[in-house]
């Protein structure tokens, strides 16, 4: 494993970070793992499909809304936490600006689906949904993760994670329940943000004299728009699905693309935790800064190849163990959503971990431009004559473009420095044998749970006995580690 240079940069403090972040994310991938096979076999495709493509629209206006501020909030509460008064009038802007644009969205919102016919028919799922827009505009999670509080964030979601799964499977029984469920959720969010806002005042104080709300506005317009061409993208596959395909389809793709997110949200934790260490020796300490760099692309493409690659190999049986035969047809589209996960995994270090620390977040702008023309032409041409498959292609098209292009904003001696050739052909001849394995039980076992449980343990073993063949340095490092706690 590449060590960081500086003694400054404290590993176990990163990793305990990162544990607690995890934390979080593993209860992201566990809830949905506990609940959708029950809600897809309780609601069945097309209200799923109905779920999906009000929660796809519902984030235009939170990502509207939240102008950039949690990736903007994190790395500027990360920059004055060390003045507690500076911190707090920064905190006080920050949220008083999220007041009123919160406001806005939802106005907004209510209007667009009082006016479209096709999200008028089910108004009151997305008058539902709606309000997320104000409890996650004001969730300030930016707070926490710029202060580093990871433990908190980790802690609270335990609680309240916990508490929802209980209630749905408590409420939620029969097919018309859906708009229970949406509650539910909603309900969830709430209840966080009202936790959050009081937990803060333990840190700062919520000013609302003597405030310049206008300095962040340049700045903030800049994460904004970066914020709003991500999800203009990455949401284009429901909105298309949601007009010009049906409800079917968009449920079998909802059950694929979740499985695909789940993998790269967890994957996307190390760069979360990383930020703020990042942010702050960008321009100080460039040594430190790149050192840092090497040792997290190392560690993200040691899980992330392997995972697209497992994903790939397991999909048939996955898609009926996870949802129901009745989502069996899901498996044509995580095929190819598979791929998303070593794309997205890439994209995402590229992003957070090289070109905002870098301050490049106008430079992003042609990315994401990009993926924006890239994904929305895929879908036009391919949605209404395939439906989930051509939304999952459209996907990809997309987030591989984004990829190229972040790829190419930055530095060829950032790039040279923090991968290495022989490491990745490594890792990715590993992620070929791991499908290999996990792929091998179908043809001798008949599919279904226990083949599922046999693929996996088969792939993951051969990638880890590959690797400690090799001698791998990180594997064998984070093995050390883990012997020592």
């Amino acid at each position: 494993m590449i060590e960081p240079v500086n003694a400054d940069f404290k590993k176990s403090k990163v990793l305990y970070n990162f544990f607690f972040s995890s934390l979080s994310t593993f209860l992201n991938m566990v809830v949905p793992l506990l609940t959708y096979p029950y809600i897809a076999r309780i609601l069945g495709p097309a209200n799923m499909g109905k779920l999906g493509v009000a929660a796809s629209l519902t984030n235009y206006f939170i990502v509207a809304a939240s102008l950039g501020l949690p990736v903007y909030g994190m790395r500027e509460i990360a920059r004055t936490r060390s003045d507690r008064k500076t911190m707090g009038n920064t905190a006080s802007e920050l949220f008083i600006i999220s007041l009123f644009s919160s406001a806005i969205s939802t106005i907004v919102y209510t209007i667009i689906i009082y006016v479209v016919p096709q999200y008028r028919n089910d108004f009151g799922l997305f008058i539902i949904f709606g309000a997320t827009i104000i409890t996650s505009t004001l969730f300030i999670e930016w707070f926490f993760q710029g202060i580093e509080q990871f433990r908190y964030i980790g802690l609270r979601n335990v609680f309240i994670k916990a508490a929802f799964v209980i209630c749905l499977f408590l409420m939620v029984k029969k097919e018309n329940d859906y708009k229970i469920y949406a509650l539910l959720f909603v309900g969830s969010s709430f209840i966080a943000m009202v936790v959050n806002v009081l937990s803060a005042t333990r840190y700062v104080r919520f000013s609302f004299k003597r405030l310049n709300l206008f300095r962040h506005v340049e700045p903030m317009i800049v994460f904004a728009i970066l914020s709003f061409l991500i999800t203009a993208y990455t949401n284009l596959d429901f909105l298309f699905l949601g007009l010009f395909s049906d409800n079917v389809q968009a449920g079998f793709y909802y059950i694929s693309i979740r499985l695909a997110r789940m993998i790269i949200t967890f994957i996307a934790t190390l760069s979360t935790v990383l930020m703020p260490k990042l942010a702050a020796s960008a321009d100080t300490r460039p040594e430190e800064f790149r050192s840092i760099l090497r040792w997290s692309a190392d560690l993200i493409v040691l899980f992330a190849l392997p995972a697209g690659a497992g994903l790939f190999a397991v999909s048939g049986d996955l898609a009926v163990v996870f949802a129901g035969k009745a989502f069996a047809a899901s498996a044509s589209s995580l095929r190819i959503t598979a791929f998303l996960v070593p794309v997205v995994a890439l994209s995402n270090f590229l992003q957070m971990q090289i070109l905002i620390p870098q301050k490049k977040e106008k430079k992003m702008l042609i990315s994401f431009f990009t993926g924006l023309f890239v994904t929305g032409a895929a879908m036009a041409l391919l949605v209404p004559r395939t439906g989930q498959i051509g939304a999952a292609w459209g996907m990809l098209a997309g987030e591989l473009s984004v990829l190229i292009v972040h790829t190419l904003l930055c530095n060829r001696s950032d790039a040279r420095t923090i991968f290495d050739r022989k490491t990745f052909l490594q890792y990715f001849a590993g992620a070929i044998l791991c499908a290999a394995f996990a792929y091998g039980p179908v043809f001798f076992m008949n599919g279904g749970a226990v083949r599922l449980l046999v693929s996996i343990v088969a792939g993951s073993s051969a990638y880890f006995v590959y690797l400690v063949m090799l001698k791998n340095e990180q594997l064998l490092s984070l093995l050390r580690y883990i012997r020592k706690k």
